[in-house]
């Protein structure tokens, strides 16, 4: 059990804590709780962004140079924007690393959606990139395209039960499959 180890860690002692790994463990935690909301395979931009809790939100709007202040619905429709312009969104993939490039691409290549599970066991989990990524950017190449607004994750329905999976929202599956493949 890797969640019990990593909270186990945050207690050194009977009175002593460690914050800082106490901190990860909730920053963890809360993120994973908003991964459990439904999210549609071929969602939107927009609806994905309006279901996604703000500091996502905002640390999106920090990657495409967009204020992090303001209204969220002002936010929201600046973000579609400037993620559904092609050279803006050729700039933000060309400063992702290798494996944030990658995880797009294998997204892309399956349709535009796929199983968590499949891709934190190809890329690695996003344990240690909490939630306020407006002020501190995840270090996974998960974390790193979804900081962007280019992946969300939530729980879908398929085959009968109910699986978190990460997706690409359809407006830029076509758009962002043309860059990756310049690129390649």
């Amino acid at each position: 059990m890797p969640d019990k180890h990593r909270l186990e860690d945050a207690f050194m002692g009977p009175f002593i804590v460690n914050v800082d790994a106490l901190t990860e463990y909730m920053t963890d935690k809360w993120r994973e709780e908003a991964e459990e909301k439904p999210i549609n395979l071929n969602t939107t931009l927009s609806a994905a962004l309006n279901k996604s809790l703000w500091q996502m939100v905002d640390a999106a709007c920090i990657a495409s140079g967009l204020p992090a202040k303001g209204q969220r619905k002002q936010k929201t429709a600046a973000l579609v924007a400037r993620l559904t312009d092609a050279s803006h969104l050729a700039r933000l993939i060309a400063g992702l690393t290798p494996q944030g490039r990658e995880v797009l691409r294998r997204v892309i290549d399956v349709g535009g959606w796929i199983k968590l599970g499949e891709l934190t066991r190809e890329f690695g989990s996003q344990d240690g990139d909490g939630l306020f990524w407006n002020e501190q950017s995840p270090k996974s190449p998960i974390g790193q395209v979804r900081a962007r607004g280019l992946l969300f994750v939530g729980k879908a329905g398929i085959g009968g039960r109910n699986y978190k999976v990460a997706v690409i929202p359809k407006d830029l599956r076509e758009m962002l499959a043309s860059i990756l493949s310049d690129a390649a």
